[in-house]
């Protein structure tokens, strides 16, 4: 048998000989939103089971991270013995105070029979071959062996999964950036009590050393009370809010694509509906993979969910058997975990996680052989397999008349006005203009992976046909048409960035207050299309550092954007896009003067904490020079 570690950042197997002090059905490491829901589900059902933990308290961020919104209604008050039948399928334990909630927890775990190890470390995983047979265990500095038959790594970073010698796939493509890092604080004010949360900015790839001085950093940050004069602090979080800490690579991985293009899904686990909220306190959109690019950026579906269906093989990582992965760290990509992350569809992991380890030990089989059809029928009654009321993108909020799929009639008349996105907040969203246009730009984009070529086609004559008007809408039409893939968008694309503004002689870039500029969506449309006409006047803006481009774009205003906010989105798209060209096109004078440009000294605070931003700039252009 072999100890799988991570010392000093690399994963290490050594042969072993375990002094196993006790043996369990089923071992859960990690016992936050996910991992509660897993351990007391698999006590219920019979199994010995332990809970590890390395806080003092079950629940994670719904407990001690003081993640917590209160119901609009009073809480019912109902009786403890029904409650803890099953707690998470017969009662709202979102409308528990927190205090509540941990109590129920501790109460429940009673009941069930759970063992429980606070203030717990698993420091390594025994081994054979490719089966996990238990873990190492550290408490108080004295280490214990645990034999465990199951082990569900619910630890939200996959640490153990990374034990046990999982491939872990880290945030975006270009530099592995994940979400922001929040810290929570429960206040009191008249309307009940509410959690009020302070972003800050992670850091992608640093090292384990300046990981742990940012939670340092944290931990002494105070984020600034939404009332001052009608709120008290009742509770700080113990823990900060790690929205993405990485995935595990498992047998079926989820993309933000497959969700939006419906790719059918077998064995699902749970079904839910979540926005793309994925917090860059940045806003540097254009380093993000594409479709968040599109999501954001061109489209301004800032307000609006999508659907996703979760197969059970997110669950299993690759090659290793007698392992779950539930909690966030599970198998979906980058793009689709900054929605699929939040507490009821982590509660579902972890509950789908437990009735899967059941039925593999009561069967005698592996995990990945569990049949499916028993899954199904114990998620069913456990309600996790309910489908959401909406399948398709549409408004995130229950507020305003449910937007229905879109007519090309009613695509041309949505992009027919001054477009300004929607509120980025997520519940003030309502079926107007903004959430229209929005609405219209998604539906164009998705039709190439949801419309037939003949359907794309007739659209895109539609498109084309607004845009060659010219006027105040035509850069609507033509960043619609670039979504499309037509490269017909080209010629208005490039009129719009070599003359924006007022200098536009169609009137194509009309200045609007509070808009996202059509003139930056082209810049990054123009890289994407291959237009190689645009090479010379991407490079003319970068060795101008978007001084001119930007001069007269509005700051401030809904957008809250500064000039040197503006400045950094232009230049971020402008690069990515000439180092697509340039693979494609490449061109040994302008890239000898892009190099000559990222080698001189400048400095442009941008992002929400106005960070020195011109490292990131000229990150872009390594793949080039190398």
């Amino acid at each position: 048998m072999d100890i799988g570690m991570i010392q000093r950042g690399i994963f290490q197997r050594k042969e072993a000989h375990p002094d196993f002090k006790d043996s369990y059905d089923a071992v859960v490491v990690g016992l936050g939103t996910a991992g509660t829901e897993a351990a007391l589900c698999a006590a219920a059902f019979g199994l010995k089971t332990l809970g590890v933990e390395k806080q003092i308290a079950m629940g994670g961020q719904s407990t001690i991270g003081c993640v917590w919104f209160q119901g609009k209604g009073p809480a019912p008050a109902p009786n403890p013995a029904d409650v803890l039948k099953n707690h998470h399928t017969t009662f709202p334990i979102q409308r528990m105070s927190i205090p509540e909630r941990m109590v129920l927890y501790e109460r429940e775990a009673d009941e069930v029979g759970l063992d429980l190890s606070y203030e717990t470390f698993v420091v390594g995983v025994y081994l054979e071959d490719h089966c996990v047979k238990g873990v190492r265990l550290c408490r108080n500095g004295i280490v214990c062996d645990i034999a465990a038959r199951i082990v569900m790594d619910c630890t939200g970073n996959g640490s153990v999964a990374r034990m046990a010698g999982c491939r872990m796939i880290l945030g975006r493509k270009f530099d592995h950036g994940q979400a922001a890092i929040s810290k929570a604080i429960l206040q009191e004010k008249r309307g009940g009590q509410r959690p009020r949360y302070g972003f800050f900015r992670d850091n992608p790839v640093c090292s384990a050393q300046e990981y742990s001085n940012i939670i340092e950093r944290i931990s002494r940050k105070w984020p600034a009370l939404w009332n001052a004069r009608a709120s008290r602090v009742l509770l700080e979080a113990a823990i900060p809010g790690m929205r993405e800490e990485g995935h595990v690579e498992t047998e079926e991985f989820v993309t933000l694509r497959d969700c939006l293009a419906g790719k059918p899904v077998q064995r699902p686990i749970f079904h839910t509906f979540e926005p793309l909220d994925l917090v860059r306190i940045d806003e540097d959109w254009a380093f993000e993979d594409e479709d968040v690019q599109t999501w954001k950026a061109l489209c301004g579906l800032l307000c609006f969910g999508f659907f996703a269906s979760l197969p059970y093989g997110t669950l299993l990582p690759k090659n290793i058997d007698s392992l779950l992965v539930p909690s966030k760290h599970f198998g979906v990509a980058h793009d689709a975990g900054s929605g699929i992350r939040m507490m009821a569809d982590m509660r579902k992991t972890g509950i789908a996680a437990a009735c899967a380890t059941v039925l593999s030990i009561r069967m005698g089989v592996p995990l990945r052989n569990v049949p499916y059809d028993r899954l199904k029928k114990m998620l069913d009654t456990c309600g996790v397999t309910v489908f959401p009321r909406k399948r398709e993108i549409s408004l995130w909020s229950s507020r305003g008349t449910p937007l229905k799929p879109f007519s090309n009639e009613e695509i041309i008349t949505a992009l027919k006005q001054d477009v300004t996105p929607p509120d980025s907040w997520i519940y003030r969203a309502k079926n107007g203009p903004r959430e229209r246009a929005a609405y219209a730009y998604g539906s164009v984009w998705t039709a190439n992976f949801r419309r037939s070529p003949e359907e794309r086609k007739f659209l895109a004559e539609m498109l084309f046909s607004e845009m060659e008007k010219k006027g105040r809408f035509a850069g609507n039409f033509a960043v619609a048409l670039g979504l499309l893939g037509d490269r017909r968008a080209c010629p208005v694309l490039r009129g719009i960035v070599s003359k924006p503004g007022a200098a536009n002689p169609d009137g194509c870039d009309p200045v609007i207050p509070d808009a996202y500029p059509n003139r930056i969506k082209a810049l990054c449309l123009l890289g994407r299309l291959g237009d190689r006409e645009a090479i010379s006047l991407l490079r003319d803006l970068v060795l101008d550092d978007a001084q001119r481009f930007t001069a007269d774009l509005p700051v401030n205003g809904k957008q809250k954007k500064t000039r040197d906010q503006y400045r950094f989105d232009a230049l971020s798209f402008a690069l990515f896009s000439l180092v697509s060209l340039l693979r494609q096109y490449p061109d040994s004078k302008v890239l000898d003067t892009l190099l000559a440009w990222k080698r001189q000294p400048f400095v442009l605070p941008a992002g929400r904490d106005q960070y020195d931003c011109a490292p990131m700039l000229k990150r872009i252009l390594d793949s080039l020079s190398s």
